[in-house]
């Protein structure tokens, strides 16, 4: 899974500014239609976590959801191409 955040304020708390890279939204739901891509959005990380064998990671499901909320966070599982990604400015 790789994290992205809908909020560039978010993102720098995490990475330097030369590393920060803009993709448009669309791009991934079109990726995601041609099953390229899975995006999960905070409930789908939530229900994934309540439904995981380790009870250590059930109890943490409520508090992944207000991190993933609070950051403007998606998970997206499987590679973006390069030609979908710009560097920030």
């Amino acid at each position: 899974f790789t994290s992205f955040t809908t909020r560039r304020r978010n993102a720098e708390k995490f990475a330097r500014s030369s590393q920060i890279i803009k993709v448009s939204v669309s791009d991934p739901s079109i990726l995601q239609q041609q099953g390229l891509i899975k995006i999960y959005d905070s409930e789908e990380v939530v229900s994934l976590m309540q439904n995981h064998p380790q009870k250590r990671v059930q109890r943490d499901a409520k508090n992944v959801r207000q991190i993933l909320r609070k950051n403007g966070e998606i998970l997206i599982e499987g590679q973006l191409p390069a030609s979908v990604m710009n560097q920030c400015e």
